[in-house]
């Protein structure tokens, strides 16, 4: 469980890293080559945040039980730090898709 949800914050990084690099050099005066070369790094970005999502959902509910935690050695204040910030991931994530969802909705 620890090393599902390092991978997933890990991945939610890389994916922050990725589009905090490619746009902040995109500006008014950028080419269309350019920022379409730019969008497509940002689709790679976005797969990185459905992999986090994937990963981090389900063993962030998983770890509300204790016996569950118990049994993978999930204690100390480091691990129950990074379940606090990958839990706030989660719902950030939930939301997206909850968002995007009703949008889908709205324009079918």
């Amino acid at each position: 469980m620890r090393s599902i949800q390092m991978l997933g914050f890990l991945s939610t990084l890389g994916g922050i890293a990725i589009c905090w690099f490619v746009l902040s050099d995109v500006g008014p005066e950028t080419s269309d080559a350019a920022g379409a070369a730019a969008g497509l790094v940002i689709l790679l970005a976005v797969g990185m945040f459905k992999c986090a999502a994937i990963v981090l959902i389900p063993s962030s509910i998983a770890l509300l039980w204790p016996a569950v935690r118990q049994r993978t050695y999930f204690k100390g204040k480091f691990w129950f730090a990074m379940w606090g910030i990958n839990g706030l991931f989660s719902i950030v994530y939930l939301f997206a898709g909850a968002y995007v969802f009703y949008v889908w909705l709205n324009l079918t």
